[in-house]
């Protein structure tokens, strides 16, 4: 799968990031406020403009890795962010807040909402400890038929392609 983004071309990459980032805001930012979002790396959906839109329409939380968790901080500008875990952008500290809705990235996805991130299990130790609408933007070739989990892996809600909204609650065999 980052072989497949990372050989996107820049105007296919951007087409679909857009049009992604397009479905969130209209379907998802109307009715959520409080948004956790994640700076893209190796080529994931440019979400930045997103980010730029929850930041003047709502309240932007980004992911800061402490140890083995990941603590969400409210940010005012994507200028404000240092390179943190892995070099990925983070907040350097600040305040949190409740968080209803959170943009998961990952690798893969299945329908039913089960995911390959990067292997650290950040994400699936955060989401167990919050109620909150999980979000991941994907292009379409993510999209796999089975994903094998773990007890501890955290499904999501909602995977957002270019040509889809997937509402993975929909799909029988999701985990409980």
């Amino acid at each position: 799968m980052l072989d497949r983004r990372k050989q996107m071309s820049d105007n296919i990459y951007n087409e679909y990031s857009r049009n992604i980032c397009r479905k969130i805001e209209t379907t998802f930012l109307t009715s959520y406020k409080n948004c956790m979002g994640f700076m893209p790396i190796h080529k994931e959906v440019d979400i930045k403009p997103l980010l730029s839109y929850i930041i003047t329409n709502g309240i932007l939380l980004l992911p800061k890795v402490t140890g083995s968790n990941i603590k969400p901080i409210i940010i005012s500008s994507l200028n404000e962010l240092t390179p943190g875990y892995k070099g990925i952008l983070e907040p350097v500290d600040g305040d949190s807040t409740v968080v209803e809705l959170v943009i998961v990235p990952g690798i893969a996805f299945s329908a039913s909402g089960d995911r390959v991130g990067y292997g650290a299990g950040f994400y699936d130790r955060f989401l167990s400890n919050i109620d909150a609408v999980c979000i991941a933007p994907a292009f379409s070739f993510q999209i796999v038929e089975a994903i094998d989990t773990d007890s501890f892996d955290i499904p999501i809600d909602y995977i957002i392609t270019e040509k889809a909204i997937i509402n993975c609650k929909k799909y029988a065999n999701r985990r409980l």
